[in-house]
């Protein structure tokens, strides 16, 4: 059974169709130009070792040079040779990932994701941004192949310590979610550590101050009560670093609102996710209560404007209102391992518009109402 075979109509296919025998099958044979010209390809067979060898090396060599912070995620090319591989070779595209994952941690390579979790779960604090946010894009594309999940309901069942079977009986989308979990605590700690150096010099005021400093701190103290049963004993403690620094009337050196509203009736709005909310909602003249869906910012977890444009992630469908510094997409380990070190972040440092999840540029998106051409 041949690996690609498909009829090319239009030129964006044709550049797909070379962009994949290029990632894998360089080293193969060069189809004739009969099979050239009707875009049907069949360079390797099931029985190709030799072939599939190529395509591993070549990938595993692609997915190692983007785990370089100073090259932009550009993981497209890869991701459509390892969709379409995957579609008649799952074995060997997960054989292939979980080599590249594997060789993230010291030992021998393990050959299964499953011993991945099973082995190195306490290990992945020590693995880069980066990596997670490759192999969080790779997960949600490739093995998920762009199913959504539902972060908080899974969140939330740990927290309770509800049964969730089924739920997590992919490998690979519990590897995901333990990523994204990880990543999310590094922002909250990355977050909390800003606080607490702008803050070391009491004389130093937020106008004067060198230092970056954070919004939504009050929505990031909310998600670590929430989770308080789940996350890493660290950050519990820098949470209440802060918090005693708040009890000291220091509000005044870090934007800190607790209290939020709806932007369409103003009723109350409670913090139970960190990435969509509803608000408490009005009577209507009916006598029905009439509740907004509210979208949550990413990086700060406060509500988001419905005037002002956000920024979107086109893989991960999260937004964002404020953005992080490119510090935080360059760690090379959790920051919970370094908060002795107060490292300061510069407000003048250049911030790019970036998925804290997935490292990908983010896209500039304008409200619905004011892409209309009604004025109603």
């Amino acid at each position: 059974m041949p690996i690609f075979s498909t009829k090319c109509m239009r030129r964006g296919s044709q550049r797909a169709v070379v962009e994949f025998f290029w990632t894998g099958g360089q080293s193969l044979e060069v189809p004739n130009d009969k099979i050239l010209d009707g875009c049907r390809f069949e360079a390797i067979s099931s029985s190709s070792v030799l072939g599939f060898a190529c395509w591993e090396t070549n990938i595993l060599w692609f997915l190692k040079n983007l785990e370089n912070v100073n090259k932009p995620v550009v993981i497209w090319d890869t991701i459509t040779s390892l969709r379409d591989l995957r579609k008649d070779f799952p074995g060997v595209v997960e054989k292939i990932l979980t080599k590249w994952i594997s060789s993230w941690f010291s030992g021998p390579l393990i050959d299964s994701v499953e011993k991945v979790l099973f082995h190195e779960h306490d290990k992945i604090s020590m693995v880069s941004s980066r990596k997670m946010q490759l192999l969080n894009i790779i997960c949600r594309r490739v093995m998920r192949n762009g199913m959504e999940i539902d972060l908080f309901k899974d969140d939330q069942l740990k927290a309770d310590g509800s049964n969730n079977e089924g739920s997590n009986s992919d490998p690979w989308n519990e590897l995901l979610l333990k990523s994204e979990r990880e990543l999310q605590e590094r922002l909250v700690a990355f977050s909390f550590q800003a606080v607490l150096n702008h803050t070391a010099d009491s004389e130093v005021t937020p106008v004067e101050s060198e230092y970056w400093s954070p919004v939504g701190v009050a929505q990031l103290e909310q998600w670590t009560a929430i989770n308080d049963q789940t996350i890493h004993s660290q950050l519990k403690l820098l949470g209440s670093e802060v918090a005693k620094l708040r009890g000291r009337n220091n509000n005044g050196i870090y934007e800190y609102v607790e209290d939020e509203s709806c932007s369409f009736c103003s009723a109350p709005v409670l913090f139970k996710s960190p990435e969509v909310a509803w608000c408490q909602g009005i009577v209507n003249r009916q006598g029905s209560k009439e509740r907004h869906k509210l979208t949550r910012c990413v990086v700060s977890m406060r509500l988001c404007s419905v005037t002002e444009p956000l920024w979107f992630c086109m893989c991960c469908k999260r937004w964002a209102a404020n953005l992080l510094p490119y510090s935080f997409f360059t760690m090379e380990n959790s920051p919970l391992y370094f908060r002795n070190e107060r490292t300061s972040y510069a407000v003048g440092e250049r911030l790019k518009p970036l998925c804290p999840f997935c490292g990908i540029m983010l896209q500039r998106s304008m409200p619905d109402f004011l892409l209309s051409t009604s004025p109603i």
